[in-house]
């Protein structure tokens, strides 16, 4: 049995078939989605379906929870978005609600791995992060969670800090999970208007795996969300897999035994 980690698919059934495929994937292997299923390539209910059918782990990202913000009645759709198929599916409830239910987090402590989405922020050790994404999952399954989705919008506040409550603290845990990129070098303050690349990073501000007081250095995370790093190590601590595919460029996947990373146009 292989531990596959999918990047971003959005919605680009077609191009996971052909991963698929390429992996030479079998029902005993394990698949990790760093979310982001859904938003980009018209065949959104497939990916859906398909991870459902195939019992995959899924990380919420922020274009999921997007689509079920509108699903709710929370939030207008935006022009740019591309999930239609999947809200006007015969089975959308049923989507709808298995995919409220997956996590932020997803923990593989045998490998000494974490799957998120975007990120980590600084002060939040690997035991935070999942307490953390574990009460946003536990806002995800209420009965009616319209008031949940209309407070999730929003940048602020930009910096974590414990004593943070009620929607605001729910929004900081969100962004941090499945928005940010880069952080500030002196306090750890999220910024969340760069999604360029790693190269033309603004002075005085880093990649949020690189923040010289992250407290997560002995766990590797795996995570999506940047499409400017593309499918890349960074380090033995650290793997971006949003190879870009809803660009037009890659869908990528990691085996995380040997660290093999695959990908297709």
């Amino acid at each position: 049995m292989s531990t596959w980690i999918v990047g971003d698919v959005h919605g680009h059934f077609s191009a996971l078939k052909r991963l698929l495929a390429e992996i030479d994937y079998r029902t005993s292997d394990q698949l990790i989605f760093v979310g982001d299923l859904v938003n980009g390539g018209g065949e959104s209910a497939d990916v859906l379906r398909w991870c459902a059918d195939h019992d995959a782990i899924v990380t919420l990202g922020n274009h999921d929870l997007h689509m079920l913000a509108v699903w709710s009645g929370a939030r207008a759709a935006r022009k740019k978005d591309d999930f239609v198929d999947a809200l006007d599916a015969p089975d959308a409830p049923e989507l709808m609600q298995w995919l409220a239910g997956c996590p932020l987090t997803y923990h593989l402590p045998d490998q000494n791995t974490l799957v998120v989405h975007a990120g980590l922020v600084p002060q939040w050790t690997v035991g935070d992060a999942i307490a953390a994404g574990r009460e946003v999952e536990t806002a995800l399954l209420d009965a009616d969670p319209r008031h949940f989705f209309s407070d999730m919008y929003g940048n602020k506040p930009r910096r974590w800090r414990p004593e943070l409550q009620g929607a605001r603290r729910l929004r900081c845990i969100i962004n941090a999970l499945t928005r940010m990129r880069i952080v500030s070098q002196k306090s750890g303050k999220m910024e969340f208007d760069y999604s360029g690349v790693y190269a033309k990073i603004p002075t005085d501000w880093c990649a949020w795996f690189e923040h010289p007081e992250r407290r997560v250095t002995e766990t590797l995370v795996v995570f999506g969300h940047w499409s400017a790093l593309g499918a890349t190590v960074w380090s033995d601590r650290a793997i971006s897999l949003d190879a870009g595919i809803r660009w037009g460029r890659k869908l990528a996947a990691l085996r995380l035994e040997d660290r093999r990373l695959v990908k297709v146009r």
